[in-house]
């Protein structure tokens, strides 16, 4: 009795080992029917990637193409700006002074005039009195381009506008008070090009 139960016994573990060896070589089978497909999905999604990639970086290279012409487009116009710019500026430069020539060109005409006078008369009063009517009319002509003269004679001294060039001594004026003009100021449209060089009293 106990030989047939070990009988049974041993064909049992006999048809469990190859039932499990059956199926190990089923599941190996299955494994590789399965490892081709799971081969090919892989590469068509590899393919799909690269599709979308390359269509990606054709989209930033247009993007850029774009840019990039935008970019030089700027340059082009920002340098045709500036050209602009300057001739403009030098335009209005000779504009300027061909109109402050053209209302100083009567006052030459007016000395040239005076000098041949001076010349054939002889006569000093009527030389000055010319002189003093040119110097008159260039006067007018530059003050109406806005040339207008620092007033400092009898003024207290201002270094913003003055230039002190030398010290007096006296007990008549308060210290630091402009004495005398030795060269004259001027503004241009209220704005200093050249302070006055004047004489400063010093009271000590």
């Amino acid at each position: 009795m106990i030989g047939k139960d070990q009988d049974i016994h041993e064909d049992q573990e006999l048809y469990n080992k190859t039932y499990k060896m059956d199926d190990m070589h089923n599941m190996e089978e299955a494994e590789e029917a399965r490892l081709p497909n799971a081969q090919e999905l892989s590469k068509e999604e590899l393919l799909l990637e690269l599709v979308s990639c390359q269509e990606k970086l054709s989209e930033k290279e247009e993007a850029y193409n774009s840019l990039f012409q935008q970019l030089q487009r700027l340059q082009a116009d920002f340098d045709n700006y500036r050209k602009r710019v300057v001739k403009e500026r030098q335009e209005l430069r000779c504009m300027a002074a061909r109109e402050i020539i053209e209302d100083i060109l009567p006052v030459l005409d007016n000395i040239i005039r005076a000098v041949e006078a001076g010349k054939q008369k002889g006569d000093l009063e009527s030389f000055l009195q010319g002189i003093q009517m040119i110097n008159e009319q260039l006067w007018g002509a530059l003050q109406k381009h806005g040339l207008r003269p620092v007033d400092c004679l009898g003024k207290e001294f201002d270094p913003e506008v003055h230039q002190a060039v030398a010290q007096c001594e006296t007990h008549d004026e308060q210290d630091n008070m402009v004495l005398e003009e030795i060269r004259r100021g001027y503004y241009l449209n209220d704005k200093l090009i050249r302070p006055s060089m004047v004489k400063v009293s010093k009271n000590s």
